[in-house]
């Protein structure tokens, strides 16, 4: 399967699982959990941080 694909899922289901976690928080207290659950999907798979948080902006953005 496609690493990019295989990210994208990962993504997927982190936002579901924050959705609900972070539905009262604000954005300042919430923005650090974002950070490090996306750090944390970008070092299982050997790419960037910032590179998984373009992946999940583009995933927000199109949906």
């Amino acid at each position: 399967m496609d690493k990019n694909l295989v990210i994208l899922n990962e993504i997927k289901e982190m936002d579901k699982e924050l959705a609900a976690q972070l539905a009262n928080v604000p954005f300042d207290k919430g923005l650090p959990v974002l950070q490090d659950k996306l750090w944390k999907i970008a070092n299982r798979h050997g790419t960037t941080g910032a590179e998984v948080l373009k992946m999940y902006m583009d995933y927000k953005n199109n949906q």
